[in-house]
């Protein structure tokens, strides 16, 4: 499924929605280095937003998980304009 107006840059692991004046609505980004280790540790992981305490407005979305060692690793994140399904289905998509 193609989403419209939907930008994708895979080299920095950056997906971002824009609205009909070009606006940011969400924006998802992973580094390699979240990317690698989601592959090595992604077993087991959470998800969690903030209440959009930004100067935005806008929430920020983490997906974190646990190492060898029993330490937080952030797999990715993403700043979200609401908290639709659409917006959450997009962004599960996303990750």
């Amino acid at each position: 499924m193609m989403w419209p107006n939907c930008l994708t840059s895979s080299m920095s692991g950056r997906v971002k929605t824009v609205d009909d004046n070009n606006i940011v609505r969400n924006i998802f980004w992973s580094h390699a280095s979240q990317r690698a280790e989601f592959k090595d540790f992604g077993d087991v992981m959470t998800f969690d937003t903030t209440q959009k305490t930004n100067k935005n407005k806008m929430s920020l979305a983490l997906f974190v998980g646990f190492n060898h060692q029993l330490q937080n690793v952030i797999f990715g994140q993403a700043l979200l304009r609401d908290e639709s399904v659409d917006s959450f289905e997009w962004l599960f998509k996303s990750f």
